[in-house]
């Protein structure tokens, strides 16, 4: 979720984020694959813009890195594929290489892809249902981010994590708290995959449980209860059953606490 004043600041977020996790696109570049903690999709709100504008999408794509390297040809098939629909379904491709625009391979050998920002891409398109993981960043626009905004990001399957670029407290504070996501972090991208003081996983289909120090301790260890009944404490839960035993079950079975103390003590039948 980015606010538009500060989209050119989301778009430096994902370079560097990408250069943390070596995964610096462009010529002699690692790869373009996005680690599972960085930004999928965007949403921006807050204002309309030229592409003279400098936190314009257009402007902060021509930041962006070189052609990105592809794993293999498959995913440079689905990439691309992915870049088609949405283009043929009314989204804007905007590409750090205008002159030579459409989708499809950069520059150079290999199966490479731009980095691509796709604007107004519809929401049933591949790119917005599937996981992408590549050069490329689909981002809609919303008019009211609390209404509907929000409420188009709690219709999708709850994320591994929500980003929220804005100098407004307040909107981060309601993004935060009226949203559901594995991890929040406001005004950067991929940090709380880097702290091991933190807890990181998902929740519902972005993942189950967490990891990170003693996090990752604790989910990867089974804790043994191990119980030790001394004399004959709980011998009231056999038979024979006497009334005192009977008095006993009944105040366990009623939660009863101080019921069940007075009789075992004798004080009260």
């Amino acid at each position: 979720v980015v606010e538009s004043a500060v989209c050119a600041r989301f778009v430096e977020a994902l370079k560097e984020t990408m250069r943390r996790f070596g995964f610096e696109a462009g010529e002699g570049g690692g790869g373009a694959g996005k680690p599972c903690a960085d930004a999928e999709r965007g949403m921006e709100y807050g204002g309309q813009h030229d592409a003279s504008d400098g936190a314009h999408p257009a402007a902060a794509a021509e930041r962006l890195p070189g052609p990105a390297r592809i794993v293999n040809a498959h995913h440079h098939r689905r990439l691309k594929a992915m870049i088609e629909e949405a283009v043929e379904q009314g989204a804007i491709d905007v590409r750090w290489w205008h002159h030579n625009p459409g989708p499809g391979p950069g520059p150079g050998p290999g199966l490479r892809i731009r980095p691509t920002i796709l604007l107004h891409p519809p929401l049933d398109s591949a790119v917005m249902r599937d996981e992408v993981f590549g050069p490329v960043l689909p981002i809609v626009e919303v008019d009211d981010l609390l209404t509907r905004g929000l409420a188009l990001v709690n219709s999708k399957p709850k994320p591994l994590s929500v980003y929220a670029f804005a100098g407004d407290a307040h909107a981060i504070h309601s993004i935060s708290a009226r949203t559901s996501s594995g991890s929040f972090v406001a005004n950067d991208v991929g940090v709380q995959f880097t702290l091991d003081s933190i807890p990181f996983g998902g929740v519902g289909l972005s993942g189950m449980g967490s990891y990170h120090g003693e996090y990752g301790f604790r989910a990867f260890s089974h804790v043994k209860p191990v119980v030790r009944i001394r004399g004959d404490l709980a011998s009231f839960r056999y038979p024979p059953y006497t009334e005192r035993k009977k008095a006993l079950l009944s105040s366990l079975a009623a939660r009863n606490t101080a019921k069940f103390i007075l009789v075992f003590l004798g004080i009260r039948k």
